[in-house]
């Protein structure tokens, strides 16, 4: 690869965000993203799960999706990323679906359209 000023550069690896700022009560708090649990789409908003804790910020489920490291965080539904280090178990559902249970106990859907992105991912944590 040629960089601009002409000397050959090596691809540099894609940065994921490893802190996410949330605003709450006219404060600006940071979250690291290995405290989340999952991210819901609400419109074009994101909320952002930990623990018994919710965190709402202005970002689509798509541009944030983009900026998690993809070996930490899967998409498993058009609606929800999943932190893979907080999954506990997956059972099998109805049309290839399936349900994920997070070590808190939370239930959450994995479509059978994102199954393969999850199952790639977990598969780098083994």
């Amino acid at each position: 690869m040629i960089a601009a000023d002409g000397t050959a550069g090596t691809p540099t690896k894609p940065e994921y965000i490893d802190r996410v700022a949330v605003k709450n009560d006219g404060r600006v708090f940071f979250l690291r993203t290995d405290e989340i649990d999952y991210v819901e789409s609400a419109a074009n908003y994101a909320r952002l799960h930990v623990g018994p804790q919710s965190h709402l910020i202005r970002e689509t489920l798509t541009n944030l999706s983009a900026r998690l490291d993809p070996s930490r965080f899967s998409r498993i539904h058009r609606t929800t990323i999943v932190n893979l280090d907080r999954v506990k178990e997956v059972q099998p559902w109805f049309s290839g679906d399936a349900i994920i249970i997070l070590k808190t106990g939370q239930k959450l859907r994995l479509s059978r359209v994102f199954r393969s992105n999850f199952e790639m991912g977990t598969r780098s944590q083994l």
